[in-house]
C-alpha cells in the first residue's frame, strides 16, 4: 500500500508546472546569464531638507558566458494610472561581468511602484524583478511657465513693451515624454521659438494673454498675462511768436512751446501762406527779414504712432520807418491816422458820382414806371447786388438768386440782405 502512494505522488508530480520564478530563472539561465540575487541593492535618494525621498537607486550584478552578450534592462515605474520606461542596452566584459547601476527618478508626488525587466533583443522576457513600492517627491523640475511684462504702469502705443517667456519642465524630456506649448490673447502669431514679445508694436486694446503646456505624462500647467494698452494722445504744444506788428527788419520769431514727455519723436511742418519757401522742421522760424504784410502761420505736429495735431496764427509786418520811396511802393500802405492828409478830389468824385445815379433813376422812372404788384422795386434793384450770379423772380416777386454749386439765395427787402435757402 506504501508503495503505491509512493508511485501516485511521483506520478502527480509530474503535472505539478514550476513556479513562476524558477521559469524566469531558467530563461535567464537558459540565455547564458546569471544574477546575484543577494547582489541586488536598492537605494531611496532625496533632498533631505524636505524630509522626503524622490529617487530609487538600482544596483546588481550580472554574469555571462560570452563576453559579447548582451542584455535590454528596463527600467519601469507606474504612478496612478501613468507608466514610464527607461530601457538600457547593458553589455559585458571580457570576464563577463556586467555591474548594473540604474536611477530612477520621480515625476510625479506619490507612491511608485518600480520593476527591472531583463529582455533579449528580440523583446522576450527573461526576467522581471519587483523592486518594490516607494513614496517619493518630484526629483525633476514639474512644468511651469510664467508671462512676465516689462514696461511702464501707464501703458501707451509706442511706449517700450516686452514680454518674456518663461519655461521649465525636467520631467517630461527625462522620461521622453515632451509637451507642447500654446499662448492665446496676442495680436499676432506667436511661435514656441519667441520667447520674447515685442509688445511696443501692438494696437491699443485690452490684453489676457494666456499660456498652457502639458506634457505626455499628464502634466499641465498656465499663466495668465492681462494688461492694456491705451491711444496716445495727439502732441500738445502752443505757439510763441516774438516781432508781430514790428517793423520789417525787427527781431521776429515764431517757435513751438510744449511740456510733452514724447516731444523728441515729434515731426514739425511749417506751412505760411504767402509762400516765402521751404521753412523746415525745426522748431523755431525766423521772420525778421520777411517783406511787410500780414501771414497766416501753421504748424503740424506728428508724434511717432502717425497722430497730429495742428495749430496756427497770424503775423504782421509792418513796412520799415527808413524804407525808400522804391521799397514802399511795393508794400501795403501804412495807415498814420490824423496824420493822413484828405484829398479834395476825392468828395469832387463822390458828389459826382451820386448826381449821375440820380439822373439815372429819374429817367427810368419817368420812361418806364413801375408798380409793386408787377415788377422789382427800383430802388431795391438799386441796393441789391446779385455779385455776377444769375437772378429769378418768382410768382410772388420774390428775388432769387443761384451759387456755382447748386444753391441758392432769395432777398430780405426788410434787412436788404441775401438769405440762404
Amino acid at each position: 500500500m506504501r508503495e503505491f502512494k509512493v508511485i501516485l505522488l511521483i506520478f502527480l508530480m509530474l503535472f505539478i508546472p514550476p513556479s513562476a520564478a524558477e521559469e524566469e530563472t531558467d530563461a535567464l539561465s537558459e540565455a547564458g546569464f546569471e544574477i546575484c540575487d543577494t547582489c541586488i541593492e536598492v537605494t531611496t535618494l532625496g533632498a533631505e531638507q524636505f524630509g522626503r525621498n524622490d529617487r530609487v537607486m538600482i544596483i546588481l550584478h550580472i554574469t555571462s558566458q560570452a563576453s559579447d552578450a548582451s542584455l535590454i534592462l528596463n527600467l519601469r515605474g507606474t504612478q496612478g494610472y501613468m507608466t514610464v520606461d527607461e530601457q538600457r542596452i547593458e553589455t559585458f566584459s571580457d570576464e563577463g561581468i556586467a555591474n548594473v547601476n540604474m536611477t530612477y527618478d520621480s515625476w510625479q508626488e506619490g507612491e511608485h511602484t518600480i520593476i527591472l525587466e531583463i529582455t533579449d533583443h528580440s523583446g522576450r522576457s527573461l526576467r522581471i524583478i519587483e523592486l518594490g513600492t516607494f513614496d517619493l517627491m518630484p526629483a525633476l523640475q514639474t512644468p511651469h511657465v510664467s508671462l512676465q511684462l516689462s514696461a511702464n504702469g501707464w501703458l501707451e502705443t509706442g511706449d517700450d513693451c516686452l514680454i518674456t517667456r518663461v519655461f521649465a519642465d525636467e520631467t517630461g524630456p527625462r522620461w521622453g515624454a515632451d509637451g507642447t506649448r500654446s499662448i492665446s490673447g496676442a495680436p499676432f502669431k506667436v511661435l514656441d521659438s519667441d520667447q520674447v514679445l515685442d509688445c511696443s508694436i501692438w494696437p491699443a486694446g485690452g490684453y489676457e494673454l494666456m499660456e498652457t503646456y502639458q506634457n505626455s505624462l499628464g502634466q499641465t500647467t498656465t499663466s495668465w498675462l492681462n494688461f492694456t494698452i491705451h491711444n496716445r494722445p495727439p502732441p500738445e504744444f502752443a505757439l510763441a511768436v516774438q516781432g508781430d506788428g514790428f517793423e520789417v527788419g525787427k527781431v521776429c520769431s515764431v517757435r513751438i512751446s510744449t511740456n510733452d514727455a514724447n516731444q523728441d519723436g515729434f515731426l514739425l511742418e511749417w506751412q505760411i501762406s504767402p509762400e516765402l519757401g521751404s521753412m523746415g522742421t525745426g522748431d523755431m522760424i525766423t521772420c525778421a527779414d520777411w517783406p511787410a504784410g500780414v501771414y497766416k502761420i501753421l504748424l503740424k505736429v506728428t508724434n511717432s504712432e502717425g497722430i497730429s495735431t495742428t495749430k496756427g496764427l497770424n503775423l504782421i509786418r509792418v513796412p520799415a520807418s527808413d524804407a525808400s520811396a522804391e521799397e514802399l511802393a511795393t508794400q501795403p500802405v501804412q495807415s498814420v491816422g490824423s496824420e493822413t492828409e484828405t484829398q479834395s478830389v476825392g468828395w469832387y468824385g463822390i458828389g459826382g458820382l451820386s448826381l449821375l445815379v440820380a439822373i439815372l433813376v429819374f429817367m427810368m422812372l419817368v420812361k418806364q414806371p413801375v408798380t409793386n404788384d408787377d415788377e422789382i422795386d427800383l430802388n431795391q434793384m438799386l441796393v441789391m447786388d446779385a455779385e455776377g450770379l444769375a437772378t429769378h423772380v418768382d410768382e410772388t416777386g420774390i428775388i432769387w438768386r443761384q451759387h456755382l454749386d447748386g444753391g441758392v439765395d432769395w432777398w430780405d427787402e426788410a434787412t436788404g440782405m441775401w438769405q440762404r435757402w
